[in-house]
């Protein structure tokens, strides 16, 4: 999978918080339904990707540059790549937009690790 790939979600006002706009562990549940639909539109069962694509996969690094906030019932783009595969790990590129004026929202970088590797805890 070297194409993008791109999922549409409109923010429900249930995932805002206080102050009206998207709340950032939501932001992490659309990173991870836009990972799984990838994988399963390049045809990536959870045999053939070591555990990657399948559902006890772990977030093993999350790194998320806030920019605009997104509100309830924006129409939001969630558009993600393959950045590298290697050891089990899978670094994923994603970018954000909102649909009605193109605007970054956020952009993440994460890497997901296989169940059959299970990451390493560091001292």
């Amino acid at each position: 999978m070297t194409s993008l790939f791109n999922r549409r979600f409109r923010v429900r006002r249930y995932e805002c918080d206080a102050l009206g706009h998207v709340n950032n562990a939501v932001y992490i549940q659309y990173l991870e339904q836009t990972t799984e639909e990838a994988l399963a539109a390049a045809g990536l069962a959870p045999d053939q990707s070591r555990g990657l694509a399948d559902a006890r996969r772990t977030l093993q690094q999350l790194a998320i540059e806030y920019l605009l906030p997104a509100r309830p019932r924006d129409e939001l783009n969630a558009q993600c790549w393959v950045q590298a595969v290697q050891d089990g790990e899978l670094k994923m590129g994603y970018d954000l937009r909102r649909d009605a004026d193109g605007a970054l929202i956020a952009r993440a970088e994460a890497v997901w690790q296989g169940v059959d590797q299970p990451p390493t805890i560091p001292d």
